[in-house]
């Protein structure tokens, strides 16, 4: 029994031997943190289209919500919105009642239907037109608009040159304050990349009915953040 409690001890001073080596090594050399942005302008927006109908017999709301949408997803192929970006995102059915009865079993009066659509929109000149007649062909409900790149590879690929850049100009400035000599790239890791899309308020039916849809898509960024370590030169 003396033996083996006697040969567990230096085994465990040379486990623990190499786990702090093995720290040694992952923290060794210069870690620095870099950040690439790119600003990008937006060529697609992306929108909620809605049809709110009610009525005092639910097979009399269905149809006029059927209607009214089957109207509106017409009206926006016509208008060049091509059938993969048109999809149905909500479609709820809820009762109506009767508020002023005093008694628990309150009556049912009607029912409300609300289908909504999410429509993309590739070509940004026609947002504005486009939004004008699907209100005139019966929708009531516009939700907010969001704008993104379609395709932000090529904004991304400047965005991540960018944040390696930001980070290897940090390492030679800290070993250049340090006077050491930096060494090879021992790693480097991209922590997340993130496209900030500007997002237009919700319009009343109210102030589309009054005046022209005057709608910008602006800008948005493209952020890539980027973790590296540096060997130091002996």
């Amino acid at each position: 029994m003396m033996k083996k409690i006697v040969l567990g001890v230096p085994l465990l001073v040379f486990v623990c031997d190499n786990v702090a080596l093995g720290q040694l090594e992952v923290d060794k050399g210069i870690k620095v943190s870099g950040v690439g942005c790119i600003i990008g302008r937006p060529d697609v927006a992306t929108t909620n289209i809605g049809v709110e109908s009610m009525g005092s017999s639910l097979e009399q709301v269905k149809n006029k919500s059927n209607s009214s949408v089957d109207i509106i997803i017409k009206k926006l192929k016509s208008m060049g919105v091509a059938d993969k970006d048109i999809q149905t995102r909500a479609y709820t059915i809820s009762t109506l009642t009767d508020t002023s009865l005093i008694s628990r079993a309150q009556k049912i009066t009607g029912y409300r239907i609300n289908n909504r659509l999410q429509v993309k929109i590739r070509n940004l000149a026609d947002l504005g037109i486009i939004l004008e007649s699907v209100v005139a062909s019966g929708a009531n409900d516009i939700a907010g608009i969001s704008f993104e790149i379609d395709n932000p590879k090529n904004c991304q690929i400047q965005a991540r040159q960018l944040a390696v850049k930001d980070a290897r100009e940090k390492a030679e400035q800290l070993a250049r304050d340090a006077g050491i000599q930096l060494g090879k790239i021992l790693s480097i890791i991209e922590t997340g990349d993130s496209g900030k899309p500007a997002v237009y308020r919700s319009m009343s039916m109210k102030d589309m009915a009054n005046a022209p849809v005057p709608i910008e898509a602006g800008e948005m960024e493209i952020v890539v953040h980027v973790d590296m370590r540096f060997d130091i030169q002996d």
